[in-house]
């Protein structure tokens, strides 16, 4: 049988293709309309889907699974054992790493809102509930206490993150969330990491 060649190119909407052929699909059918009831991914139930497709396709065996987040999706090639049989942590894994490619890549507004990061972060199962709110807090308090750094570029020298970034926000616990100047990434680091202020008029 000839290995069908997968294009696992994020999709944003709202029409959705075959992600071999290009066919059209009919629509995107929820998990818990197609879930067979085994529950062992129900946990992750929102954030999976399938693609109607073309009765040509579902021939074909051309994969109809796909992973969701908001309107974007990308297919989910689950691995599976020697007996056929999915491995669920693995497609755990599998369903967390493309979450966290749509929301790199599909949702570009993520890099660059320090709210909508968190909540494609959440979303993507990054972070705990409780890590948003008090990540959310933070952005609304750190102004307040923090003015001195926050919006500001610096040198970050951390195990995380070496470059430069700016400054969004001061946690209570003194950890600070940045954004890479270079790849619009939020990242968190240790306050001790801000090695030095950037001065672009110093390297023209």
């Amino acid at each position: 049988m000839e290995e069908q060649q997968i294009d696992h190119t994020p999709q944003t909407g709202p029409l959705y293709y075959c992600p071999v052929c290009g066919e059209p699909a009919y629509r995107l059918i929820p998990y818990s309309e197609h879930a067979t009831g085994n529950g062992h991914l129900d946990a992750w139930g929102d954030h999976i889907a399938y693609l109607d497709l073309h009765p040509d396709c579902r021939e074909a065996g051309h994969p109809a699974r796909v992973a969701i987040l908001g309107a974007a999706v990308a297919p989910l090639i689950f691995p599976r054992g020697p007996d056929g049989t999915v491995i669920t942590g693995e497609c755990v894994a599998l369903i967390r790493q493309t979450l966290d490619t749509l929301a790199q890549e599909a949702g570009p507004q993520a890099a660059h809102e320090p709210v909508a990061a968190i909540v494609y972060r959440l979303a993507a199962g990054l972070i705990s509930p409780q890590a948003a709110v008090e990540e959310i807090h933070a952005l609304v308090e750190a102004p307040l206490k923090n003015t001195g750094i926050v919006g500001k570029p610096y040198f970050v020298e951390s195990s995380g993150y070496e470059g430069i970034a700016i400054v969004l926000s001061v946690n209570n616990d003194d950890t600070v969330n940045v954004r890479s100047d270079y790849t619009g990434q939020i990242h968190i680091v240790e306050k001790d990491d801000l090695t030095c202020p950037y001065d672009p008029r110093n390297y023209e």
